[in-house]
């Protein structure tokens, strides 16, 4: 399935994988986690982390803030970005992004610091897909 990976620091970028569980773990070093960012669960985009990276104190990644640019929550270590579809018997699945969830992730997750208002603030960040 095209998921995108982000890295602290990196560039995002796509990547093919399985499906597996082990293959999403491997993509985020840990255990999974899903954060509920509503414009992107909105889209169809989940959005997977290390389960246990604060713990860890990893390195920060993709940063919200509100609308006094207080921090609000940070997203640390690898981020991982999935499609998703419902299955009768397994409930919310990971799918392969479309290139739509690309382009929306490139233009409101990546590239356009402090632009993109959700829930509780921004997400920022700057960086391209590639």
């Amino acid at each position: 399935m095209l998921v995108v990976v982000k890295k602290p620091g990196e560039k995002a970028e796509r990547k093919n994988i399985s499906d597996e569980i082990e293959s999403l773990q491997a993509q985020v070093e840990g255990y999974i986690e899903f954060v509920y960012i509503k414009p992107l669960k909105d889209r169809g985009i989940f959005v997977i982390v290390n389960d246990e990276g604060k713990i860890h104190d990893l390195n920060p990644n993709i940063v919200m803030i509100d609308n006094k640019y207080n921090v609000v929550e940070s997203l640390v270590g690898n981020v991982m970005f999935t499609g998703s579809r419902f299955d009768e018997e397994d409930g919310p699945c990971c799918d392969s992004l479309s290139e739509e969830q690309i382009e929306f992730l490139n233009e409101y997750v990546f590239n356009n610091t402090a632009k993109y208002s959700c829930d509780k603030g921004y997400i920022i960040d700057s960086v391209k897909i590639v």
